[in-house]
């Protein structure tokens, strides 16, 4: 993947900083094959820091002060969700990209059992990836999956198949054996927009999905982007140097505290 000379520009600063620099960052850039993200933090964050999701007892005292961390934390990790399914597609993504549903039979037990069904879930990529080596040696499983409740409870998985051979929707019926499947290449969209429309429909009701339990799936063969943290600062940082952004968005890391995060996204 070639490198755009927005990265390089951004990516030579590392190589400028100094020892007091690298022990901070308040810049984080993201390569993905049609976009780069640019994050700018208000404060500069410690390398190796790690949140504290836990609460000091002043803080537990202030039920509205929790209500409100609480929504913010939530809004957070299910933008940040969607952000990594996002990166992920447009990494991935190829004309042999496929895209599968799974539905359970009402009348199979345990259909509306996260945890049976999960379970159900994996044997059946198991068994597909089995079917993969044996008749394509050539074309490894790679997916990225979610799952969602229907209105009546019933759990049914999508899947999104990357670089995924033709193969009779019978077949696939007869691997997943627990109720009917639907395949579908995924039709042709703008490259510069894919990875954002298809994780809008990906993480949807994310929000919704049982607490604790996994929001989506994937397999360890799927290429992920590099995250550049670098310090550049105030007064040599402007996100106009960069080129005007195709978009940009802004969201707070904590209630309370003014640490609003600034992203800039880019066609490339």
């Amino acid at each position: 993947m070639e490198c755009p000379p927005l990265v390089h520009t951004l990516v030579n600063l590392i190589n400028k900083k100094t020892s007091h620099e690298k022990k901070y960052y308040n810049t984080k850039i993201i390569h993905t094959k049609s976009n780069v993200e640019l994050w700018r933090y208000k404060r500069p964050i410690k390398i190796g820091y790690s949140k504290d999701t836990s609460t000091s007892n002043k803080s537990k005292n202030k039920k509205g002060y929790e209500r409100v961390e609480s929504l913010i934390k939530r809004k957070n990790y299910y933008k940040n969700r969607q952000n990594e399914v996002r990166r992920i597609v447009d990494l991935n993504f190829d004309d042999k990209t496929s895209f599968l549903t799974l539905t359970q039979d009402s009348k199979e037990p345990f259909c509306k059992d996260i945890k049976v069904s999960n379970y159900n879930f994996d044997k059946f990529i198991r068994r597909l990836k089995y079917y993969l080596e044996k008749n394509f040696p050539d074309m490894p499983l790679k997916y990225l999956a979610t799952w969602e409740r229907t209105k009546s409870g019933l759990i049914h998985y999508h899947v999104i198949l990357f670089s995924f051979p033709f193969i009779p929707t019978s077949k696939i019926e007869e691997l997943w054996r627990l109720g009917f499947v639907k395949i579908n290449k995924i039709k042709k969209i703008d490259s510069k927009k894919r990875g954002l429309y298809i994780s809008k429909y990906f993480s949807k009701d994310l929000d919704k999905r049982e607490y604790k339990s996994k929001a989506y799936f994937k397999s360890r063969n799927l290429k992920v982007p590099k995250a550049y943290k670098i310090f550049i600062p105030d007064e040599k940082f402007s996100p106009n140097q960069f080129g005007e952004p195709s978009y940009s968005s802004q969201y707070k890391l904590m209630a309370g505290q003014d640490l609003p995060v600034d992203v800039n996204y880019y066609f490339v």
